[in-house]
């Protein structure tokens, strides 16, 4: 297979990203290609800066080192990419293959913002790339979840997607419409058919258009056989290439698991329909190098259309499996434990990670039947050395990626002006000096603004944070009276609660606590912590931090409440999904007083520390959904 590539000459762009750079590595280390072109918008720097901070020394030395590699200064989202005429013309005659993996994974952007970063920069480069006199082939990096939309049209708990374009609106009837919707887009910021269709995020139909478009435009000038069209899902960490554990501190899974360890609270609600969502709900997550073997294999064999590079049904994680992973390294001293609840997941409901992370309460089976027909076709000998599936789920867990998660938890508690001892005590793992700014990508930049919600109060007394999840503890410091229950009155019904400023909550809960008697040592505020626990002289920074978090924990042990002042409370949950099923829903408009809220979440608690709800009580059966 490699024979393909030699003296063959690349375009890649997103060569500095994640995939990129994973797809960089193999060529070298396999292939003899004559020439990769790596457009990078900070030129020659910018490129070795990145690949500095996501490889290992000797592998980042095999880049910054190659003959074969040229940085280009370049960038697709202007027209002609910003190249001086000679370069450009240079590529027109030179280039065989173009990979095109740039785009970043935005849950949070607008469609305005996608059709810049995604659906116009693919256009551009596919554009250009039909104009090279020598192309072969030309490779466009999508996402699974393109697709996602599926699962609002069906009732299905696990739903298949084929390796195909699905069309929306009357595209079999009257052809393809995706350039109407995209001229509606660059008019209006929206498409009609973007609008009443459901998918998760701006981000799945940018590329589920994007598709679309890239196809036609082929099509109209006879090149189809060129295109091939990647569908990675959750990209995680490499198995075997560039090195195991290889990853980026941005992969989806690890930003979610960054923010469940920093979440306080007991209870956390995701939107799912799943009868047994503990083994029906799935995760599709792929390592990086599944996906670089199959998009290199593919290429060199002529594939044309969708392929997905998945885990699938075969390596797919139940979310049972992923979970206990996760819990296994929580270091909160009580349990989290996840609410389904039957609701759309556009809704305020979910927890706010669960809101970003929109498929995490779904399962889908993404087809592999490109994967598992080529290689049938060409044969075991041809596919030798190649990572194309996923290992089994029971080798899964999250001890190899603690510090991308550390990563992510030091630069939110910066942030939220967290103590880092903080961290290292809720995420143990290496020590890291410093985050680099080209180590976190702009999209977890972005998400990150509504993620510092999640961690929402970790620095609390431990009858706060159980309040901040629905628990509640007669005679505690109430936090702010966001988590559905407020403590004014057992009779009033529930009601629909605005999350408060902790920093005006703090100081007022501080002063009534004052005036009803309590040691004023016995309430601190999080701002004033460091007053309270001093670096030594001649203490080594190692040490401190240790000493910081240890006497923390002491001191919330004891009864004293650090009230948090600084950052904006979760809203926790007011439905219940039991172990086999059922939801009741206590919340605003159920019909539930706060009185029966507090008791109803007391006894749910209870039983179900067994793993499972014991017969339920005939005065709870009115709330039955």
């Amino acid at each position: 297979m490699w024979e393909y590539y030699k003296d063959k000459t690349i375009l890649l762009a997103g060569g500095i990203e994640f995939i990129g750079t994973a797809l960089l590595c193999r060529i070298l280390r396999e292939a003899s290609p004559k020439q990769i072109y790596v457009l990078c918008r900070r030129g020659t720097q910018g490129a070795h800066e990145k690949w500095k901070s996501l490889l290992s020394e000797q592998s980042a030395a095999t880049l910054l080192e190659s003959k074969k590699i040229t940085v280009i200064n370049g960038d697709i989202s202007i027209p002609k990419m910003g190249l001086w005429f000679d370069t450009l013309e240079e590529l027109e005659q030179s280039v065989n293959i173009v990979i095109h993996a740039t785009s970043s994974i935005d849950l949070l952007g607008d469609l305005g913002e996608m059709s810049r970063s995604v659906i116009a920069p693919t256009l551009e480069l596919a554009s250009l790339a039909l104009n090279f006199q020598n192309l072969e082939r030309f490779v466009y990096v999508s996402t699974a979840y393109c697709n996602a939309h599926l699962w609002t049209e069906t009732d299905a708990t696990d739903v298949p997607v084929k390796e195909e374009i699905y069309h929306l609106e009357n595209e079999v009837e009257l052809g393809s419409q995706a350039l109407a919707a995209w001229s509606e887009i660059q008019e209006t910021g929206t498409s009609s058919e973007y609008t009443s269709h459901d998918f998760p995020w701006a981000y799945a139909y940018a590329h589920h258009l994007t598709e679309r478009l890239v196809t036609d435009l082929f099509a109209s000038h006879d090149a189809f056989e060129k295109l091939l069209i990647i569908r990675p899902s959750m990209i995680g960490p490499a198995i075997e290439y560039p090195h195991p554990g290889f990853s980026s501190s941005s992969t989806p899974l690890t930003a979610l698991a960054a923010s469940i360890l920093l979440y306080p609270g007991r209870h956390m609600r995701i939107a799912g329909r799943a009868k047994n969502p503990w083994t029906e709900t799935t995760l599709d997550e792929v390592p990086v190098d599944v996906v670089v073997d199959r998009l290199l294999m593919h290429l060199v064999y002529g594939t044309t259309g969708c392929v997905h590079a998945v885990s699938g049904e075969r390596g797919r994680l139940p979310f049972k499996t992923w979970w206990a992973s996760l819990m296994a390294v929580r270091r909160l001293p009580w349990k989290l434990k996840p609410v389904w609840i039957p609701l759309d997941w556009h809704s305020s409901g979910p927890h706010p990670a669960a809101g970003i992370f929109k498929v995490l309460g779904t399962s889908f089976e993404f087809a592999e039947n490109q994967t598992l027909d080529l290689l049938e076709r060409i044969g075991e000998k041809e596919s030798l050395g190649l990572r194309l599936f996923t290992p089994d789920f029971e080798s899964y867990d999250f001890q190899g990626r603690r510090d991308g998660i550390r990563q992510i938890a030091i630069a939110r508690a910066k942030k939220m002006k967290w103590p880092r001892s903080l961290i290292k005590l809720l995420i143990p793992g290496k020590k890291v000096e410093h985050i680099s700014s080209v180590q976190q990508s702009s999209n977890i930049d972005q998400q990150e603004s509504r993620m510092d919600e999640i961690a929402a109060a970790p620095m609390m007394s431990k009858e706060a944070l159980d309040q901040h999840s629905g628990m509640i503890h007669s005679g505690s410091a109430q936090g702010p009276q966001d988590d559905g229950a407020p403590h004014d009155s057992d009779d009033e019904l529930m009601v629909y609660e605005t999350p408060r400023d902790y920093a005006t909550w703090a100081r007022q809960e501080r002063d009534r606590l004052i005036t009803e008697g309590a040691d004023p040592d016995s309430v601190i505020l999080q701002s004033e912590l460091r007053h309270h626990i001093r670096r030594r002289e001649g203490e080594s920074i190692d040490d401190f931090t240790q000493r910081y978090a240890e006497t923390m924990m002491a001191m919330i042990g004891r009864g004293v409440s650090i009230l948090n002042d600084q950052c904006t409370a979760d809203v926790v949950a007011s439905g219940f999904t039991t172990a086999d099923g059922r939801f009741f829903d206590l919340g605003p408009g159920s019909g539930a007083t706060k009185g029966e809220f507090r008791e109803f979440n007391r006894w749910f608690s209870e039983t179900s520390e067994a793993g499972q709800t014991q017969e339920v009580p005939e005065k709870w059966l009115k709330f039955e959904k």
